[in-house]
């Protein structure tokens, strides 16, 4: 097992990463018919071009450091969980599958 702080492939996977996260954010250019669509979508999140415009100049900056830091903070972690909301039949279906589920329902 590779020490992360000592991997020399850290720095690529870092930035391969960062490259395919503003991919992410980004996309392709969208269609004519799509803008009205993803302009809505921005208005409701409350996403302004200002306030994309600083999470890609974030995400851009993020060296191989931060990326260390992460690992470290991930490795505190206790017993992470997933909050999942479905169906009472999707979780029936999910707990046959084998999946250890907990059944908290909202009132």
């Amino acid at each position: 097992k590779k020490d992360i702080q000592r991997s020399n492939v850290l720095q690529s996977e870092a930035e391969d990463a960062i490259i395919g996260t503003i991919g992410a954010i980004d996309g392709s250019a969208p269609q004519p018919s799509e803008v009205g669509w993803l302009s809505l979508i921005h208005w409701l999140r409350n996403e302004s071009p200002e306030i994309r415009q600083n999470w890609r100049k974030n995400i851009l900056e993020t060296t191989r450091e931060d990326f260390i830091a992460f690992s470290g903070r991930l490795k505190t972690w206790g017993l992470p969980s997933v909050a999942v909301v479905s169906s009472q039949a999707a979780f029936e279906k999910a707990a046959s599958e084998g999946f250890q589920l907990q059944l908290i329902t909202a009132q």
